[in-house]
């Protein structure tokens, strides 16, 4: 599907915090990124600017707050967030806003586009043009089916569109990447694919080539691509890619919760998944690993 797994994911936006980036250095498992939390909040700015991000800033550790005026507004607490939240002090656990990529507000048109953009005036106007057409939710919809006023982030949306609009993007719809074709000097130069209507091999080549095709597809293509260079696939010199891959966890429950009998009918749906969370805040406990495992 155009658009890929942006069409089908909970547009939970948090942020990687300080620690997430030096798992070694903190607990002395996993390896250290090469990079900081510090190198890339900027661009964590520019892209919830970009996509539209609701929540509040809180100021807890290893959940970073974004820069004043990044976040659109949160939207109100369903009575279940509420009553959790009241209940969670009790017990020392906080219940806070989330943040999400769903439109609380319509976005600034009149001034994000210069600061994503400073002296490029068309590429401000197109975006300026692509915010306008995005709506603020209304609360009525499913978002994982789609979002019609485009409140919801998807990349066709908020990306594509615009895109389009410059000229510069050509399409290849129903074409399976194969693989990543190299130039002599090892250096890629482009994709194989397979036209899935006709199975006929195409190719296109590029300057650069970018996987965003998530863990698993991206790395499909990695150990399709090999050749003489790379015997045992691109990037793969290691003989790691492809392992230690891991999901998401998730488990739930259900209760009958007196307090909530008796109440009168209202408009409960919100934005289509949680309003709040509740951030991982034992990191002094945990710091030596004193809770048994790494992380939180």
């Amino acid at each position: 599907m155009l658009g890929g797994r942006t069409n089908h994911w909970g547009r939970i936006a948090l942020r990687n915090g300080p620690y997430d980036f030096k798992p070694y250095s903190r607990h002395g498992v996993g390896f250290d990124w090469p990079i900081s939390y510090e190198d890339v909040a900027p661009y964590y700015d520019k892209v919830e600017m970009l996509v539209g991000v609701f929540g509040t800033n809180e100021g807890i550790e290893n959940s970073p707050d974004s820069s004043p005026g990044v976040l659109l507004p949160a939207p109100k607490l369903r009575v279940g967030e509420l009553y959790a939240q009241k209940h969670g002090k009790k017990v020392g656990v906080s219940v806070v806003p989330i943040h999400r990529a769903v439109l609380s507000a319509r976005q600034d048109a009149e001034t994000i586009p210069a600061k994503l953009h400073p002296g490029n005036p068309r590429a401000q106007r197109i975006l300026a043009e692509s915010m306008r057409s995005r709506a603020a939710c209304f609360w009525g919809t499913d978002c994982h089916r789609g979002c019609a006023i485009k409140a919801a982030y998807d990349s066709t949306s908020v990306h594509l569109t615009p895109a389009l609009a410059t000229g510069n993007l050509d399409i290849l719809s129903l074409a399976m990447a194969r693989e990543v074709t190299l130039n002599p000097q090892g250096k890629a130069s482009g994709v194989t694919f397979i036209d899935k209507r006709t199975g006929q091999e195409g190719h296109v080549a590029g300057k650069a080539v970018v996987l965003a095709a998530g863990s698993q597809e991206s790395v499909r293509l990695l150990l399709n691509s090999k050749s003489s260079r790379f015997p045992q696939g691109l990037a793969n010199s290691s003989g790691k890619v492809g392992k230690y891959l891991t999901d998401s966890v998730s488990s739930s429950y259900g209760a009958h919760i007196p307090a909530y009998e008796g109440m009168p009918l209202h408009n409960e749906d919100g934005a289509g998944g949680p309003h709040a969370y509740v951030p991982w805040t034992l990191l002094a406990e945990n710091k030596e690993m004193g809770l048994g495992f790494p992380g939180g």
